[in-house]
């Protein structure tokens, strides 16, 4: 009876470093850059150990000309280009629902200062009243 080995296999978080480790090591390659040992490492290994190659790979590609985008990030007749088009895609819309939340929490922590401001001393130190809510 065959050994059931799912615990072996490498996590989406897992997977997603090493997918993030290989588009950079293309789009490095193709903007006439030497991608590192150790990404070129990250992306063989099959639970993509190593540093974290989102931070690099998002700079790599907002520093690169429109024309290196469409070449690189938008060329339909490349399937390593069509993965890196839907990568980014993935990440800004992640970027933006993160912007998103980060200002309706700011917003909100904005509101329960300045419901605090009217309050008087007194009332902020009520029993049950607690500051945050």
């Amino acid at each position: 009876m065959p050994r059931h080995s799912s615990r072996l296999e490498p996590s989406e978080f897992e997977q997603e470093m090493q997918r993030a480790a290989r588009l950079l090591a293309y789009a490095m390659t193709m903007t006439g850059r030497k991608p590192p040992r150790g990404v070129i490492g990250q992306a063989e290994d099959i639970y993509g150990k190593g540093p974290d190659p989102v931070p690099l790979l998002s700079a790599l590609i907002e520093d690169m000309t429109e024309a290196q985008k469409r070449t690189i990030v938008y060329n339909p007749h490349s399937r390593k280009s069509r993965d890196l088009a839907d990568w980014r895609e993935e990440h800004q819309a992640a970027d933006e629902e993160r912007l998103r939340e980060e200002r309706a929490e700011a917003g909100r922590k904005s509101l329960v200062k300045s419901g605090l401001k009217k309050l008087s001393r007194d009332e902020r130190k009520a029993p049950g009243f607690q500051k945050g809510q």
